[in-house]
């Protein structure tokens, strides 16, 4: 299977864009593509550029300097697995205070939800962790230190949400969807791989 981004809806802003003071530069000639295309509902920033609102396709590449081309064929390795996991878990967790979340060898997670303002929530141990849904609702710092993480949907939806690579690389092979509702910000994001899977 080749690597196939699918779909990403953009309500705000995306990576580190704009939100947090200490985000550094995109590495990369183009941090964001999509085969099919990217719809941006609102105006964001790419290192401090505009780039419009509006639906991008096909092909759709947006560079370091928020520039956006279409028509960019870019050949992408393939993906290993070569089919995104299943996971039947039923454990959910509702986080409402600093947590670690620690697994050394392959864990399953059904929801994980952070909800509530202000909260640390550290990833540790490199699993692989298996997570259908990964959803931050209120602010918070979520630090990922080296490991892969597949997870079905990955939902971010409350301003200046931190993502901190911790310890690198950390992989995120992503299934179904990747939005991001507002201001976002990737730490170190040159240690961070998004992956995903149509």
């Amino acid at each position: 299977m080749q690597l196939k981004i699918i779909t990403i809806i953009i309500l705000s802003s995306l990576f580190p864009f704009v939100a947090h003071s200490s985000c550094g530069l995109i590495p990369g000639t183009y941090p964001l593509y999509s085969k099919s295309k990217i719809k941006l509902e609102e105006q964001i920033k790419v290192n401090g550029n505009n780039v419009a609102k509006k639906e991008y396709k096909p092909l759709v590449a947006i560079d370091i300097n928020g520039n956006v081309n279409t028509n960019i064929n870019l050949t992408l390795p393939s993906l290993s697995p070569s089919s995104f996991p299943s996971n039947k878990s039923k454990t959910d967790l509702k986080l409402q205070k600093n947590t670690t979340i620690n697994h050394s060898s392959e864990f399953f997670y059904d929801d994980i939800k952070i909800d509530k303002k202000g909260i640390t929530v550290d990833f540790t141990g490199g699993g692989p962790f298996h997570i259908d849904k990964l959803e931050v609702k209120k602010q918070a710092t979520l630090n990922f230190s080296a490991g892969t993480y597949f997870i079905d949907e990955l939902k971010l939806d409350d301003k200046n949400i931190i993502l901190n690579i911790s310890s690198g690389p950390v992989i995120f092979h992503i299934k179904d969807e990747f939005k991001i509702d507002d201001n976002f910000c990737i730490e170190y994001p040159n240690l961070l791989f998004i992956l995903a899977y149509s």
